[in-house]
């Protein structure tokens, strides 16, 4: 039988979780899990993390991702004829944005979440560019989004699994883009899903790792909170936030083998920065 914490060992020891071949068998052992953990029968909705859970990222560490959407905005401006600024000067006003845009929002019961559209329209105007690229910079984002996401297999089996597909769907998310725009990255994969909503922090200020969106989603739902099973990577705002917010929970942790290619290409990449002089003070 399998107990309690013993998902999260198996999940984080594992060298092929992600592995399609191998998907069928991890999703197996958690229904066998959550069977054991919890009464299934209660359970009438099923609640998702996206990002490194229902779809999966690559090895790229934020940083490296951030570079390369300045590349793509950089050759669209210069297709635009706009060829005044190198694509170093992007990337530090991507990240000049970033970190403006999440210390200086206004605060909502103390929590501080940025929104993707706050963020490239300080871009713009710190490269005094017209307001109305905005648009088109959204677009290249989602897109460069789109392209480095993959499907989870084993969750991708788990959620038509005879006990699992005739719940409720919905998904929450820590992230600085709209549910709207989360719910699109979705469809795209998982065009089969009918989910029903999509909760982000960027759409209410509130986020799961401070508990406060959780308690959004109870309340704009009315369902009982020992009725909703949530999934996520994060044990902090996933598993932790989630219970202490009366919900049921699982943790499924990124496998170590993945953290560490991912701690080796950060790594690496910091180097590069490094050796092109680039001020870390933007990084940090």
């Amino acid at each position: 039988m399998l107990v309690i914490g013993s998902l999260e060992k198996t999940v984080s020891h594992s060298n092929d979780f992600y592995d399609i071949n191998r998907a069928g068998f991890y999703a197996q052992q958690i229904i066998e899990y959550v069977e054991n953990c919890y009464n299934l029968k209660q359970i009438e909705m099923l609640s998702f993390d996206v990002f490194d859970t229902l779809l999966l990222r690559n090895d790229k560490s934020e940083l490296e991702r951030y570079l390369e959407m300045s590349q793509q905005f950089h050759d669209y401006l210069v297709a635009r004829g706009i060829d005044r600024f190198s694509v170093w000067d992007i990337y530090a006003s991507r990240l000049t944005a970033f970190k403006t845009c999440y210390r200086t929002v206004k605060p909502n019961s103390t929590v501080r979440e940025g929104r993707l559209i706050d963020i490239l329209t300080l871009i713009a105007k710190l490269l005094e560019l017209d307001l109305e690229i905005v648009d088109r910079l959204l677009e290249i984002e989602l897109a460069y989004e789109t392209k480095n996401l993959r499907v989870n297999p084993v969750l991708n089996i788990l959620m038509q699994h005879p006990k699992m597909d005739a719940k409720k769907v919905i998904f929450i998310s820590d992230m600085y883009l709209s549910g709207r725009q989360i719910k699109q990255l979705v469809e795209k994969y998982h065009p089969e899903i009918e989910f029903f909503k999509t909760y982000s922090s960027a759409d209410f200020g509130l986020t799961k790792s401070s508990g406060l969106l959780y308690e959004k989603v109870i309340s704009d739902l009315g369902i009982a909170r020992t009725a909703m099973l949530h999934f996520g990577d994060n044990f902090h705002s996933d598993v932790y936030k989630a219970k202490e917010s009366g919900l049921q929970a699982i943790h499924l942790p990124i496998p170590e083998y993945e953290l560490e290619r991912r701690s080796e290409r950060k790594i690496k990449f910091i180097k590069t920065l490094e050796e092109r002089d680039f001020p870390l003070s933007l990084v940090y």
